[in-house]
């Protein structure tokens, strides 16, 4: 019986082992984006658009494991604060998101950054406003 044991003991602490050997070769990641907007729509007397002025700052920090060379996953938050607002963050979105990333394509899967998106594309193709009030997919 004390064989048994002892065989089962040095079993669980190989394995546990090689548990511990992936473990570490994981890695910890961190991304932190600050954007600032100040966007002067000042129309003259149109009925179709409002005119206002848009400022504040946009604090993307996220933190993440990467499981390997091409997968990741993120957790983070959106935090925005419009210039002249007595809170100090005005709006709060999640991130969280899977990422798969290759020499020859991008997978991204949950609330993650627009940004990361749309940085292939020329910014003529969307809004200004697009990316400040909505900035996760």
């Amino acid at each position: 019986m004390k064989l048994n044991f002892l065989t089962c003991v040095l079993l669980w602490l190989s394995l546990w082992s090689g548990v511990v050997e992936e473990v570490s070769s994981q890695e910890v990641l961190w991304r932190a984006r600050l954007y600032s907007r100040f966007d002067n729509t000042e129309f003259g007397p149109l009925p179709l658009r409002i005119s206002r002025t848009m400022a504040g700052t946009r604090l993307q920090p996220s933190l993440g494991l990467g499981i390997d060379s091409a997968n990741r996953i993120f957790v983070g938050a959106d935090l925005c604060h419009e210039w002249g607002s007595h809170y100090i963050i005005d709006r709060a979105e999640a991130i969280a998101y899977y990422g798969y990333y290759s020499p020859h394509w991008e997978f991204e899967v949950g609330a993650f950054p627009r940004g990361d998106v749309f940085a292939h594309y020329p910014r003529l193709m969307f809004a200004d406003s697009t990316m400040w009030v909505r900035p996760t997919v």
